[in-house]
């Protein structure tokens, strides 16, 4: 073979040192390339492809195979040329260490080929045709700054092994790139000679993904307090610095390339360096105060290969205090010592995060992506659950901190499985719980069995009866046949977040252990007794443990059956035979329990299903007491100063749903009141109310069940003053509400307002009551208060805006006329009450009580 090449071409590829065969370091050249294809084409014409593989010859091939990867391949063509060729054999024989260049998978599979073409760089055509906003070119960069980072997700999994590989092990594609980012150029003069040649645009492009992740210099981690148990969340936000490479290892160094692209114009003659972290919404700074103290304060080394050292900090800087107020964008502030900003880097805060459980810290979790660990979804009431049967699952929490207050209630689910959701833009997203590429799961059945921990049930057995009658409990997954348990395949492992499956299906092969410790396949002759089974799942012939509670399935649609008309509960038993429970409901003003438990076993060791009751009745819960129920499709009529003393409790086909209404989302906006064309937001909401306008719970809160209305009270023309208690209140801060009839008529008042108590309410009657003068304090006689009437409408805990003095009371005027006088007559503290009626007054009225630093939670 080798002498059919020029000799000039025959000394490069000699040239090339086997114990570090970067091909890309001959710099061959287009006409080099085209002699080695032609000469190859005669030598396999005439002798044949096998004789291309003999250890003499072998080297060419690999010499031709990576630079026709780097020149010709794209989207996935082959090498006419060379197809049909042994690759196995060709890289055996051509002398490259196998220990050292072959790449293989997670799996153990070697990438013989892609190994080759690694030793070429990059396939220029490809890299330059993938229109994906450099996402593989940054995704390369990031891994050679030393950033634990997949390729799998963007581009075809053996290639990206080997360019990952490649990289971290510091071969060809690390050097290549390092020449290319240091401006040494690992190409052929004949290449660059053209200034708009496709190698120079190929050159631009990694240059340019170089520079967006020079600019990335930090990595947020959200940590989560969470526990069902505690009454709300706690977060703080760590800011993780990313290493620099410094004299070929990574340093946790700031270099002056980098602050460059920030906008600073001379790194080299600032001394210090003060980050800060800001948060803001709608282009708005919400919190300043997070500006006042630096994060991190860097030192300048004054040593260019260097630059900047942070002082004090190893790794990590944490945001201790996060704004409970609502962000959308994180930016990190790069302060000089002229105090001149500039924004190193900025980063949108989504409406939900997926976290995963952090075992260190116990109820601590993490967003930093760990599929070894227990994982769930947090997020904001502008998402919404595609599947509404699994609403009971939800947590609904606020974070509280020292310095900021509390935050709106954001919403918890464990991802047992899956989970699918809208998001606040309408696009439909999955998380997923997985392990690997391949995640065993089982089938949810959550219209009529309440799971725990998001897809088990409990499994009390007693180990040794003789040394202990206290039953252990274990959690295990729910099957009703083989057929019951799932495999889903990824199409990547380790991008966890972006991860998609690429297909659900049943396993190939389900085998259970038998007591003699052998395992038997599942099929329809043979299969395991009820009870807790230890199976292995063959997935493409790797095999899975997995551990279930088996249990007998009462008919092909339906493993257990809620049956409504008759409100009993329909199973087998582990004997096959069907059994029948009767549930009762009495409708006695007690709080049903949301289900009954089905025993399977007895004894020592035995499973219990917790079945939805069958029934399709609502509680309808105030003050803590059942006030009402509803059947079937009845609504339950809602006015919405009860949302935070309501709770409904929804049985349905679906399952089982406890809907606290406090939960609902404010009705003081433009989509449900005109604010828009009345003078005030109260006008808005009292002519609204006069119009007798009603909504579906679900507009205020897509996680609110179907069968809640929302109004603000009763309309005009259906006033019920029977059995509720009228107060009449002459506006005069000297004077206190008197109880009236009002069947009596107003006659007799000349000024004042007459309102409902409604404190004192067992339903939900909430009347418009009425207001006898349009400006009571142009009386002479009448002291006026602003605080005063706060005081009125809170005691009766009716809606502040009925009172025209309050609904036209101006947002400059709020803290002065009602906040500041009320906190003085508490004597410095206020009340719970005073706080919760602050907070509603805010709500009625448009103004934000921490937009003034005032935290009432």
């Amino acid at each position: 073979m080798q002498a059919r090449l020029s000799s000039a071409l025959r000394d490069k590829i000699s040239s090339l040192d086997i114990r570090e065969p970067y091909v890309w370091r001959l710099k061959l050249s287009e006409t080099d390339f085209k002699e080695l294809e032609a000469c190859l084409s005669a030598f396999i014409a005439d002798r044949g492809k096998s004789a291309l593989v003999t250890t003499d010859n072998a080297i060419y091939g690999v010499v031709y195979l990576a630079e026709w990867y780097k020149r010709k391949y794209q989207s996935g063509n082959k090498c006419d040329l060379m197809d049909g060729v042994d690759v196995e054999q060709l890289f055996r024989n051509s002398g490259i260490s196998i220990k050292q260049y072959l790449y293989r998978d997670e799996s153990g599979n070697k990438r013989w080929l892609y190994s080759i073409y690694v030793l070429g760089g990059l396939a220029i055509q490809h890299e330059l045709s993938r229109n994906d906003n450099m996402k593989f070119l940054k995704g390369l960069c990031r891994i050679y700054h030393g950033e634990n980072y997949t390729l799998e997700n963007l581009d075809e999994a053996s290639r990206a092994i080997a360019f990952r590989e490649s990289i971290k092990r510091q071969h060809s594609l690390f050097e290549y790139m390092r020449q290319i980012l240091n401006g040494e150029m690992p190409f052929n003069e004949e290449d660059l000679s053209n200034a708009d040649s496709d190698v120079n645009r190929f050159i631009a492009t990694v240059k340019a993904a170089n520079d967006e992740i020079l600019k990335v210099k930090f990595r947020f981690e959200w940590q989560v307090t969470f526990s069902p148990q505690y009454s709300c969340m706690t977060r703080r936000l760590n800011i993780w610095m990313k290493p620099e490479e410094v004299g070929g290892e990574l340093h946790q160094y700031l270099r002056y390339d980098r602050v460059h692209l920030w906008g600073v114009a001379y790194p080299e003659k600032q001394h210090k360096l003060y980050i800060y972290i800001r948060f803001k919404r709608d282009n708005e700074v919400v919190e300043p105060s997070t500006t006042d103290s630096p994060i991190i304060t860097y030192l300048n080394t004054g040593q260019a290969d260097t630059g900047f050292v942070a002082f004090g900090i190893e790794k990590c800087a944490q945001c201790k205090h996060v704004p409970t107020c609502k962000f959308d964008t994180i930016e990190i502030i790069a302060r000089d010592e002229d105090g001149k900003e500039y924004v190193a880097q900025s980063e949108a805060a989504r409406e939900y995060i997926q976290l995963w459980r952090n075992v260190s810290y116990g109820d601590t979790w993490t967003s930093s992506q760990n599929a070894q660990k227990e994982t769930a979804l947090l997020f904001s009431n502008r998402c919404l659950l595609k599947d509404e049967s699994i609403v009971d699952d939800v947590y609904r929490k606020s974070f509280r901190d020292q310095k900021y207050g509390m935050s709106e209630p954001l919403n918890w689910f464990y991802i047992y499985d899956s989970v699918t959701f809208i998001d606040e833009k309408g696009k439909e997203i999955s998380l997923y719980n997985r392990i690997g590429y391949d995640q065993i799961t089982s089938k949810l059945y959550s219209d009529s069995i309440h799971y725990v921990n998001g897809g088990k049930v409990k499994h009390y057995y007693i180990e040794d009866p003789d040394e202990s009658d206290n039953y252990d409990i274990d959690e295990l997954p729910l099957i009703f046949g083989w057929e019951d348990v799932i495999v889903r395949h990824f199409a990547t492992k380790d991008d966890i977040l972006n991860a998609q499956p690429e297909e659900d299906c049943v396993a190939e092969l389900v085998e259970f252990k038998q007591p003699n410790g052998r395992y038997q396949e599942w099929t329809s002759a043979d299969e395991p007794q009820y009870g807790e089974v230890q199976l292995r799942i063959t997935v493409k012939g790797r095999t899975f443990p997995y551990t279930v509670m088996y249990l007998p399935r009462l008919d092909e649609a339906n493993p257990i059956r809620r049956d409504f008309e008759t409100t009993c509960i329909r199973y087998r038993k582990p004997d096959r035979s069907e059994a029948c429970i009767k549930d009762t409901i009495p409708e006695d003003k007690k709080v049903l329990s949301p289900t009954v438990p089905i025993r399977y076993g007895e004894g020592e060791n035995f499973c219990e299903v917790d079945v939805y009751r069958p029934t399709l009745i609502k509680e309808v819960i105030l003050d803590g007491e059942i006030i009402d129920y509803k059947h079937g499709d009845e609504k339950v009529n809602l006015p919405y100063i009860f949302k935070d003393r309501v709770l409904v409790n929804d049985f349905s086909k679906h399952g089982y749903q406890s809907y606290d209404c406090k939960n609902l989302c404010s009705i003081y906006s433009q989509t449900y009141i005109d604010i828009e064309h009345n003078p005030s937001i109260g006008m808005a909401a009292l002519n609204a109310w006069r119009l007798d306008r009603r909504f579906a719970g679900k507009l205020l809160d897509a996680m609110a069940p179907d069968c809640l209305t929302i109004c603000f009270g009763n309309a005009q023309n259906k006033t019920e003053w029977e059995g509720h208690e009228a107060l009449f209140w002459n506006y005069d801060k000297n004077s206190s509400p008197v109880v009236i009839n009002p069947s009596d008529g107003t006659d007799g008042y000349d000024v004042g307002i007459v309102l409902q108590n409604l404190s004192k309410n067992k339903d939900l009657v909430c009347n418009l009551g009425e207001d006898l003068d349009n400006d009571p304090w142009a009386w002479d006689d009448i002291e006026e208060s602003p605080l005063r009437c706060f005081e009125v409408a809170n005691e009766a805990d009716n809606y502040f805006f009925l009172m025209k003095a309050l609904r036209d009371l101006s947002k400059a005027d709020i803290i002065s006329a009602i906040y500041e006088p009320l906190l003085e007559l508490r004597g410095g503290e206020l009340t719970e009450k005073d706080k919760a009626g602050l907070i509603r007054l805010g709500e009625e009225l448009g103004f934000d009580w921490q937009e003034h630093k005032i935290y009432l939670e």
